[in-house]
């Protein structure tokens, strides 16, 4: 396998952002595009499915890797105004997978 070729993946473990404490007491989920992330304008909704954000292939081995945050790029929140009061949570899987071009 050649070690230079990676890619980073992320998702959701299990379900999207769920509030469980609200106050009607019911259980919410926040929409599916509640997290992702912008490279370039590009948005990638970050769910539980699994989203290849970055990738290398080369030739050569790449010893850093900088994400990039700088002006629109980054991870966001975005919240509507449909979902309910209180508290978000979620786990993100993070995957590095050195793969074969």
């Amino acid at each position: 396998m050649d070690d230079k070729n990676w890619v980073l993946k992320a998702n959701l473990v299990d379900t999207n952002f769920v509030n469980d404490n609200n106050p009607s007491g019911k259980l919410a989920v926040a929409n599916e595009d509640f997290f992702y992330y912008k490279s370039n304008g590009k948005k990638m909704n970050i769910s539980t499915v699994p989203i290849d954000l970055f990738m290398n292939i080369s030739d050569t081995e790449a010893t850093e890797f900088v994400l990039d945050q700088t002006n629109d790029n980054g991870f966001y929140y975005n919240p509507n105004s449909s979902m309910a009061l209180g508290n978000y949570h979620a786990t993100v899987n993070w995957s590095l997978v050195s793969a074969p071009s």
